[in-house]
C-alpha cells in the first residue's frame, strides 16, 4: 500500500501490480487491502490517462468487488461509477470489458 501512496508513477504502478498479484492468490486477506483505503486510491488511478494504471486499478477493484459485496458499495460511494463511465469509450478493449463488468456488478447491487 505504501507504493500506491507515492508521488512516483513508477512506484505506484509497481504497487498496483503487487496488489493485483496478491489478490490473485486463493487465500488472500483482501480485508487488509480494503481497510487501508485501496479502493479510494484505485478510483483515483482510473482518472490517470495511462492505460496500464487504469487496467491494473480496474482489475483489482473487480476482484475486490467479487470477493465481497460491501466493496461494491465502497466503490460506488467513492465515485467509482463516474470514473468508469469516463472509461467506457476507451480505445483499449480490455478496459472496455472491465468497465462493462463493473457496471453490471454495481447495477446488480442498486
Amino acid at each position: 500500500m505504501e507504493l500506491i501512496q507515492s508521488n512516483d508513477n513508477n512506484l505506484i504502478f509497481k504497487g498496483l501490480v503487487a496488489i493485483r498479484k496478491i489478490l490473485s492468490l486463493e487465500d488472500t486477506n483482501y480485508q487488509q487491502i480494503t481497510q487501508k483505503g485501496f479502493i479510494f486510491y484505485a478510483n483515483k488511478f482510473l482518472s490517470y490517462n495511462l492505460y496500464e494504471f487504469q487496467y491494473e486499478a480496474l482489475t483489482c477493484i473487480k476482484k475486490l468487488c467479487t470477493l465481497h459485496p460491501n466493496n461494491i458499495n465502497s466503490f460506488v460511494n467513492k465515485g467509482g461509477l463516474a470514473n468508469i463511465n469516463k472509461l467506457i469509450d476507451s480505445t483499449i478493449q480490455d478496459i472496455q470489458e472491465l468497465v462493462l463488468i463493473m457496471k453490471l456488478k454495481t447495477f446488480r447491487l442498486l
